[in-house]
C-alpha cells in the first residue's frame, strides 16, 4: 500500500472517530482507491443572536432572531495522488445561505489547501467552514436577507419550472425549525444543577423555561405543579424561580401530569377565562353552575350594551345577570341601582336594609379564603360580574362614610366639600337639593329655597341666614 492510500485512510479512520457520536454526520466509501463521501458540517452557536428577514407582504417584512444556522453538506473526493500531489476535490451545498458567504467560505478553503499542500486537510476543512461562516455574518451585521437568498436561488437555477423555488418565508421557516431543533439537542447533553433539589441533571431531565431561561428537573417541576392542581384555586402554572411569571407551555406540561391532570388543568383554566369575558356569566342555581352567554340587549353586535336577561342552556333558568337572581324583567334590579341608605320617605327602611345586605356581600368576600371566594364567583354570576357589584358595594360604603349623596337625575356620586345647599351635578348638569335630594327647576333653581312652609332643611337654614 502506497503512503498516500494510508494517509487517505488514516484521515477517515480519524473522521470517523470525530463523529463517532453522530453517525449521520460522516460517510465514505472507497471504490477502486478513489475515495469519497460527504460531511455534515454542524455550525457552532454563533456568540449574537443572528437576525432573519423575510417579506410577508408588499409592506409588511418579517424579522427572528436564531442561534443555529442549519449544517451546509460537504461532498469530497481524494484522487490518488492526495494529499502529497493533488488537493482535495469538494462541493459545498447549503440553501440557506447568502452567495457573499458561499465565496468567503470557498476562498478560505482554497487558501487552506495551498498551505496545507502536502498535509491531509479535511478536517482543518471543517474548522475552517464553521470559523468562516460566522465571522462572514458579522460582516453583514448578523443578519441574513432571506428575500435575497431566495432570489439568487431561483437566478441559479435554469429556466422554465425549474426557476421555481422557496420563498424567503419559506427559506426562514425551515431555518426556524432547526433552530429550535438543535436547541433542544445541545440541552439535552448539557448537564444542570437544579436549584430546588440541588441535584446535578442531564438537560433530558430537566425543564427550561422561555423567555425566563431558568432550569428545573423535571421531578420537582412534576411535584410542584400536582401540589398547584390539588388547590381549589387554579392559576396558570409557572416557573419555580421567585416572583417569575414564564408559564410553562403546553407541551412540557403534557410531560409532566397525567392525561386526567392535565385536561382538568385545561378545562379550567378556559373557564376562568370566560369568567372575564363580559357576555359570559355562570348559571346562579348552586347544582347546575354552567357557563350562559350573555345576548347584547338589541340582539345584535356583542359590543353592544347586554341584556339584563340570561338563560341557562342547561337547566332553563331565567335569571337577572346583575343581581343573580329570577328574571325580573322591569322590578328594579337590587344591583342594578346605586343604593343611598340616607334616603327619606317610604323607601328609606326599604333602601337601609338593602345597603346592609350588600355590605354584608362585601364583609363576607374580604374574610373568604381563596377557595371559598372561587365559589361566590361561580354562585354570583363569574368574577367579572361579582367583582363589578363589589367595587360598586365598597363605593358605596365609602360614600355612606364620608356624607355622599347621588344625583337624582343621573344617579352619579357626589360629594360636597363646601358651599350651599344648591348643588349642579358635573355629569348631567342637573341642579338639586343637597339635603332633601329634590330636583330643582333649571330656569328657576332658587325657588326651592324660598318656598314657605318647605320642610327642607336647605330652606331653613336660608330662612335663619335672612333673619336678623
Amino acid at each position: 500500500m502506497d503512503e498516500n492510500k494510508q494517509d487517505r485512510l488514516n484521515e477517515m479512520a480519524a473522521l470517523e472517530s470525530y463523529f463517532a457520536d453522530d453517525t449521520t454526520c460522516f460517510e465514505y466509501s472507497d471504490d477502486d482507491g478513489d475515495l469519497h463521501g460527504y460531511i455534515l458540517v454542524k455550525i457552532p452557536k454563533s456568540n449574537e443572536p443572528i437576525k432573519l428577514r423575510a417579506s410577508i407582504s408588499a409592506n409588511e417584512v418579517y424579522e427572528v432572531s436564531v442561534s443555529y444556522l442549519p449544517p451546509v453538506k460537504m461532498f469530497f473526493s481524494l484522487p490518488d495522488g492526495y494529499p502529497s500531489e493533488n488537493a482535495p476535490e469538494y462541493v459545498l451545498t447549503a440553501q440557506w445561505w447568502p452567495q457573499q458567504v458561499e465565496h468567503d467560505v470557498k476562498e478560505r478553503l482554497n487558501v487552506l489547501c495551498d498551505e496545507f499542500r502536502t498535509l491531509p486537510v479535511l478536517f482543518s476543512c471543517v474548522e475552517a467552514i464553521k470559523e468562516q461562516i460566522l465571522e462572514s455574518i458579522v460582516t453583514q451585521n448578523n443578519t441574513i436577507d432571506m428575500d435575497m437568498v431566495a432570489s439568487e436561488i431561483r437566478a441559479e437555477r435554469s429556466s422554465g419550472s425549474d426557476r421555481i423555488g422557496p420563498s424567503g418565508l419559506q427559506l426562514m421557516l425551515q431555518m426556524i425549525a432547526y433552530d429550535e431543533r438543535r436547541s433542544v439537542d445541545e440541552f439535552d447533553h448539557e448537564y444542570f444543577e437544579c436549584p430546588v433539589c440541588i441535584t446535578s441533571k442531564s438537560g433530558k431531565e430537566c425543564a427550561r423555561f422561555v423567555p425566563c431561561q431558568h432550569v428545573f428537573c423535571r421531578e420537582c417541576l412534576s411535584e410542584f405543579y400536582r401540589q398547584q392542581l390539588s388547590d381549589s384555586v387554579i392559576k396558570p402554572l409557572c416557573c419555580m424561580a421567585t416572583a417569575c411569571n414564564s408559564e410553562a407551555s403546553p407541551s412540557l406540561l403534557r410531560s409532566l401530569l397525567s392525561a386526567d391532570q392535565f385536561d382538568r388543568y385545561e378545562r379550567l383554566l378556559f373557564e376562568k377565562s370566560l369568567e372575564n369575558m363580559e357576555d359570559m356569566v355562570y348559571c346562579p342555581r348552586p347544582n347546575c353552575q354552567s357557563i350562559v352567554v350573555v345576548t347584547p340587549a338589541d340582539g345584535s353586535h356583542p359590543t353592544r350594551a347586554l341584556s339584563k336577561l340570561a338563560i341557562c342552556p342547561v337547566c332553563d333558568f331565567s335569571f337577572c345577570v346583575k343581581c343573580g337572581k329570577a328574571y325580573h324583567a322591569l322590578a328594579p334590579c337590587q344591583f342594578g341601582d346605586n343604593i343611598r341608605p340616607s334616603v327619606s320617605g317610604d323607601n328609606a327602611e326599604a333602601a337601609r336594609e338593602e345597603f346592609e345586605r350588600r355590605q354584608k356581600l362585601l364583609r363576607a368576600f374580604e374574610r373568604a379564603s381563596d377557595a371559598e371566594r372561587e365559589s361566590m364567583y361561580r354562585c354570583l354570576g363569574g368574577r367579572r360580574q361579582l367583582d363589578k357589584k363589589l367595587q360598586q358595594i365598597m363605593t358605596e360604603r365609602w360614600m355612606a362614610e364620608n356624607d355622599g349623596r347621588h344625583c337624582p337625575w343621573c344617579n352619579t356620586y357626589i360629594l360636597k366639600d363646601y358651599g350651599c345647599d344648591h348643588m349642579s351635578c358635573m355629569n348631567c348638569g342637573n341642579s338639586f337639593c343637597w339635603q332633601c335630594g329634590e330636583r330643582l327647576d333649571r330656569r328657576n333653581s332658587m325657588k326651592h329655597f324660598g318656598r314657605s312652609g318647605s320642610n327642607c332643611r336647605g330652606i331653613r337654614n336660608a330662612k335663619q341666614k335672612n333673619e336678623p
